[in-house]
């Protein structure tokens, strides 16, 4: 088994995330040309994980996965209550773009 730095495991959290909650923000910004703050979550189970994954990273996807995006332009990734990412955000009617800060 290879370990996995600990910066490509956030990276992968947060990218998990984000394709968890990407169904939820085309709804949520159907009116506006910015994200809409607020919380987004979603549940990954064992049975979401296609079984090509490596089971390495399927064990660390497995879990609540919540993000917040403030007001101020920033965000919040947790897992099971953990902090992942801190970050900011930007967004218009044209592209989100997010720049992780630790």
């Amino acid at each position: 088994m290879r370990k996995r730095s600990r910066a490509s495991i956030k990276l992968l959290r947060a990218t998990v995330l984000l394709m968890g909650i990407s169904i939820l923000l085309p709804g949520v910004q159907a009116d506006s040309t910015k994200l809409t703050p607020g919380i987004y979550t979603t549940t990954i189970v064992g049975s979401d994980i296609p079984p090509t994954f490596p089971p390495d990273v399927a064990v660390i996807l497995v879990g609540q996965w919540q993000i917040e995006f403030t007001q101020a332009g920033t965000y919040i990734v947790t897992k099971d209550g953990e902090i992942v990412v801190i970050g900011r955000y930007t967004s218009n009617s044209f592209r989100f773009v997010m720049t992780d800060l630790q």
